[in-house]
C-alpha cells in the first residue's frame, strides 16, 4: 500500500509521456515499458543539457557526465516520504552495481529553491549515497529543467510548512547526454539497477560516443 495522498504529492511522469501500459488506477508505466529502451521520438523532444547550482556551491552541467549514465530524480527535501523512498531505492541500486556504480552520476534536483539551499541539501545527499549531487537555482531556471524533463509540480498551503506536488519517476540519462530510461515511482531497486544496467551495456565502453548504437 502507498501512503495515503501519495497522489495528491506525486503526479508520476509516465502519464505524461505516453509511455505503453499505463494503470488507470494509479498513473503509473508499466515494469516492462520501464525496461525497455525509450523511444527514440520521445527521447528527442524529452530531456537534454542543463545546467544548475550543486549542493557544494558550484556549477553543474549535465554535459559534465558525458561518458557516465545519469540517474536524475526531481523533489524536495521536506518532502514527507515519496523523495526519502525514492533516494533510498535509488541508492540501494547503485550499491546493487558494485564497480559498475563508478559509471553513474546520481542527481536529485530540488524544485523548492527558496528552502533547499546548498547547505541543506548537502548533508542530505551524503545521507543516502557520497556520491550523490543535489541541484538547485532560480524559480526560473528550475522551471526550465523540469519542463524539460515533462516535470510536473505546484506549491500547496501557505507559510513555512508548503508542500509540493510533483512528478515522482527517475530517469535514466546515456552516456551520451539522451534519456533513455523513465523508471515509475514504486519499483524496487533490482529493477532500477537493471534499467542501468541496461544503459551502460547499450553505451558500450566508448564514453566519446563514438561507434555506439544509441536506443532504437
Amino acid at each position: 500500500m502507498k501512503p495515503d495522498g501519495w497522489l495528491q504529492r506525486c503526479w508520476l511522469a509516465g502519464s505524461l509521456l505516453l509511455i505503453p501500459s499505463i494503470l488507470a488506477t494509479a498513473g503509473l508505466a508499466s515494469a516492462d515499458s520501464a525496461q525497455g529502451p525509450f523511444p527514440a521520438q520521445a527521447a528527442d523532444s524529452v530531456g537534454g543539457d542543463f545546467t544548475l547550482r550543486d549542493h557544494r556551491g558550484g556549477i553543474y552541467s549535465l554535459s559534465q557526465s558525458r561518458g557516465q549514465a545519469v540517474v536524475l530524480t526531481f523533489g524536495y527535501t521536506y518532502c514527507p516520504d515519496i523523495c526519502p523512498t525514492n533516494l533510498a531505492t535509488l541508492a540501494a541500486a547503485l550499491r546493487q552495481l558494485g564497480e559498475q556504480a563508478d559509471g553513474v552520476q546520481p542527481l536529485f534536483v530540488s524544485l523548492d529553491p527558496g528552502r533547499d539551499t546548498p547547505s541543506r541539501l548537502g548533508p542530505y545527499m551524503a545521507y543516502f549515497h557520497p556520491n550523490l549531487i543535489g541541484l538547485t537555482g532560480s524559480a526560473e531556471d528550475l522551471k526550465r529543467v523540469a519542463d524539460r524533463y515533462r516535470v510536473r509540480y505546484a506549491f500547496t498551503g501557505e507559510g513555512n510548512g508548503y508542500t509540493l506536488d510533483h512528478t515522482a519517476s527517475i530517469y535514466v540519462v546515456d552516456r551520451q547526454g539522451r534519456l533513455a530510461r523513465i523508471v515509475p515511482y514504486g519499483l524496487p531497486a533490482d529493477e532500477i539497477a537493471e534499467a542501468l544496467r541496461g544503459v551502460l551495456a547499450e553505451s558500450g565502453g566508448d564514453p566519446s560516443g563514438a561507434g555506439v548504437e544509441g536506443p532504437p
